[in-house]
């Protein structure tokens, strides 16, 4: 079953004739209120506007897809990943998230020091680094993604890989020590982030919805979990088998102008055959 944004508002509308409000707080909600890890996750699936992501650039991210769960070859597991194009290369971004109620200090305010899960977080992705090196650990990691463009000529590009670490709250850097200590990880090649800065990104504008996608090995096969805008150019490049919909997913699309039947039956949808959604859904 397929969740998601348009799920709960284009779906619900063609079926019922009104929207559904969902159970999942976002994000500014979240951090008042929920605990856990796994609560954050599903609101950043759900509420992917909040999902103000590092190191993209003006291609902006593939199909605007961000893959939930990645599984790395070495067996561990992402919370997030994502690929972010130019004309000339391609960068695999690998994002660990930790539930904000963790600490990153421990120690006097002028002499801090790393709590033991900041340094427990930051050593996992270290860790998928490391493992990285491996040729044959980034030789699946960029198989997987080349599979993810298609039919695209972008897939030829060279390949690299960065990392993002999501954790704690922005109001714990409040002294000077804790500042530099802060700024002096950045330079350790982790792009670092707090809640906090994910939700000021969102207030001031510079996000947009993302679909979030799961992956199926072997394959890799492809699928939305969380369908939260209408598709950017995947059913252009994606043949059937490839990328798969669940009935409500396909249901919707269906509903929306987009001919998936003839897609299903082998042919690109090279402009989408979509309409633009109308402003009255920006809120919900």
């Amino acid at each position: 079953m397929t969740k998601g944004f348009l799920i709960d508002t284009e779906l619900e509308m063609l079926r019922h004739g009104k929207q559904t409000a969902t159970s999942i707080p976002d994000l500014s909600t979240a951090l008042k209120s929920a605990t856990g890890e796994e609560a954050f996750h599903k609101s950043l699936c759900r509420h992917s506007e909040y999902l103000h992501l590092p190191f993209v650039k003006h291609h902006g991210i593939w199909f605007n897809w961000v893959l939930t769960k990645y599984p790395l070859p070495s067996g561990n597991v992402t919370d997030f990943a994502y690929l972010v194009t130019t004309s000339a290369s391609n960068t695999i971004v690998l994002v660990e998230i930790e539930d904000p109620a963790k600490k990153m200090w421990v120690g006097t305010p002028i002499k801090p020091e790393k709590s033991d899960a900041f340094v427990k977080a930051f050593e996992q992705v270290q860790r998928w680094r490391a493992d990285l090196r491996e040729p044959e650990n980034y030789s699946k990691l960029i198989s997987d993604f080349r599979a993810m463009m298609g039919l695209s000529g972008m897939a030829l590009n060279s390949w690299d890989v960065k990392y993002a670490l999501i954790y704690g709250r922005s109001s714990e850097n409040n002294t000077g020590a804790r500042k530099k200590m802060y700024a002096d990880l950045q330079r350790e090649g982790i792009e670092l982030m707090t809640f906090d800065n994910l939700v000021s990104a969102k207030n001031s504008g510079i996000t947009t919805r993302r679909n979030i996608v799961k992956v199926s090995h072997p394959g890799p096969t492809f699928s939305y979990a969380y369908l939260n805008t209408e598709p950017k150019s995947e059913l252009a490049y994606l043949n059937y088998g490839k990328f798969i919909m669940a009935k409500d997913a396909r249901e919707l699309l269906i509903g929306l102008g987009y001919d998936i039947e003839a897609w299903e039956e082998g042919k690109l949808l090279t402009a989408n055959w979509g309409k633009d959604l109308p402003s009255i859904y920006d809120d919900v």
